[in-house]
């Protein structure tokens, strides 16, 4: 993507279509029942909102189309893949009443931020016209938040247009006018390690507050091109949650070669599913990548007198994406 001031050419009507399915999923936590646009050419791009999905990928994500006419649940075998080309998370206004309103159930039940998956699928050409249908399904590598809806197996109403369209660029507009096709692929995960804390039973999520959580963690990086791996080559990265705002939850972290420590502190208390950071290299700027396998070495839980709490809930450390 272009570093300097860019203007993303939208549809008027694709734009307002993803407020309003935006705003309406951080209030329920579902998956859109519509792609947008609502009716599309065959070989035209779509996009399908499908929910708060933690690791959900282009490699274990699938669409497929179905004619009209057809039930996937009696004819799944018919089913047109549709080709994936990015999945990227998307995360409401910070200042906005989605976000510091609707959107906090889903860290508590999940362990994970508040964002909305976005499958973004280039239809094939030579799709039959009229109301068909869509199916997402994902693999058990696939997390929702519990009793959050999933996409799998729900049927996503699209309507085929005559014609035949062409996937989209998503080009942009920099400062000197130039026209520039967007890189979707430079909003998606890079790869990294992440701790995520145990998701607790329901109600009892935010029973326990916390002053402050510390992790011992063991991150092998290595150089690519040889030499020492500096500290402003790997980013970590407190999870952005709604209760990070009123709980006043802060990180700190140093480095000993692949070893990390990391602190994080609130003054008001946090809980224990807001540990969830990650640590990145920051590739192709630093020519890093995580070369072993990471390690979670301990984690200890302070409450608001800076007394350890022995009691404490588990956590797991994995490569993501």
């Amino acid at each position: 993507m272009h570093r300097g001031f860019t203007v993303l050419k939208l549809n008027p009507e694709v734009f307002k279509t993803l407020v309003v399915i935006v705003a309406a999923w951080f209030i329920s936590g579902c998956v859109a029942l519509q792609p947008v646009p609502t009716a599309a050419r065959a070989g035209d791009t779509i996009t399908l909102a499908v929910g708060s999905a933690d690791g959900m990928t282009t490699s274990n994500t699938t669409v497929e189309f179905f004619a009209p006419g057809v039930d996937p649940d009696l004819n799944p075998e018919l089913g047109t893949p549709v080709p994936v080309r990015n999945v990227l998370r998307l995360l409401p206004d910070k200042t906005s009443h989605a976000w510091l309103a609707r959107s906090t159930s889903i860290p508590r039940r999940s362990s994970h931020g508040a964002w909305l998956s976005i499958v973004v699928a280039d239809l094939p050409t030579g799709l039959p016209e009229g109301s068909g249908t869509i199916r997402v399904a994902t693999t058990s590598a696939v997390a929702y938040p519990r009793f959050a809806a999933t996409p799998n197996g729900l049927n996503i109403p699209i309507t085929i247009l005559p014609g035949t369209g062409s996937p989209s660029s998503f080009d942009y507009s920099t400062i000197d006018g130039t026209s520039t096709p967007g890189d979707l692929t430079e909003a998606e995960s890079l790869p990294h390690a992440v701790i995520k804390p145990e998701v607790l039973p329901e109600g009892s999520a935010e029973s326990e507050s916390y002053g402050a959580i510390e992790l011992d963690v063991t991150v092998p990086i290595s150089n690519l091109g040889g030499g020492t791996v500096v500290d402003r080559g790997i980013a970590v990265i407190l999870d952005d949650q709604p209760q990070n705002i009123s709980n006043q939850t802060n990180l700190i972290w140093k480095r000993n070669g692949n070893n990390f420590n990391i602190m994080l502190v609130s003054p008001v208390g946090m809980y224990s599913y807001e540990a969830r950071i990650s640590i990145v290299p920051k590739f192709p700027e630093y020519y890093y990548q995580i070369s072993g396998t990471p390690v979670l070495n301990s984690i200890t839980y302070y409450d608001l007198n800076g007394v350890v709490d022995t009691s404490v809930p588990a956590a797991t450390i994995s490569m993501a994406p």
